[in-house]
């Protein structure tokens, strides 16, 4: 059976802060708010639906390093539901998207590629510009 996969458009709702397990993994949590608009009766109609998302490892450390509150961002992953008690010990559910990739919506803004090269162990080692593209046609 393959995993379902979801793409959400839409601007993060805080700055991403990272976390670090104690054996060093990078963790990431955050929002993404989606917004729609619609025509009833001649009328707009709008409303916004909140999407909590979790990001590991690497992808995370990037999100940390690149994005901002406010910024429009593309992302998809991986849908995924929990469990748990809250304080006042009801049940509930909660909805998270894991990231398999996320970045900045190109359609409103424009940005910056800064590629990681990484070492044999797939490690980071240095940050460098991408090459920029050449004026002329290489055929």
């Amino acid at each position: 059976m393959s995993e379902a996969t979801i793409t959400i458009s839409g601007n993060l709702t805080t700055d991403p802060v990272i976390r670090y397990t104690a054996g060093g993994r990078a963790s990431l949590a955050g929002g993404v708010a989606v917004n729609r608009r619609w025509q009833t009766n001649g009328e707009w109609q709008e409303a916004t639906s909140f999407i909590n998302f979790k990001a590991f490892g690497q992808i995370a450390e990037n999100i940390a390093a690149t994005c901002t509150k406010g910024m429009r961002v593309i992302l998809t992953g991986r849908p995924e539901t929990s469990e748990y008690t809250d304080k006042d010990g009801i049940n509930r559910k909660a909805f998270d998207v894991i990231v398999d990739d996320l970045g900045p919506s190109l359609k409103f803004a424009t940005a910056v590629v800064d590629r990681i090269t990484r070492d044999n162990g797939g490690q980071n080692r240095t940050a460098a510009p991408a090459r920029p593209v050449e004026d002329e046609e290489p055929f």
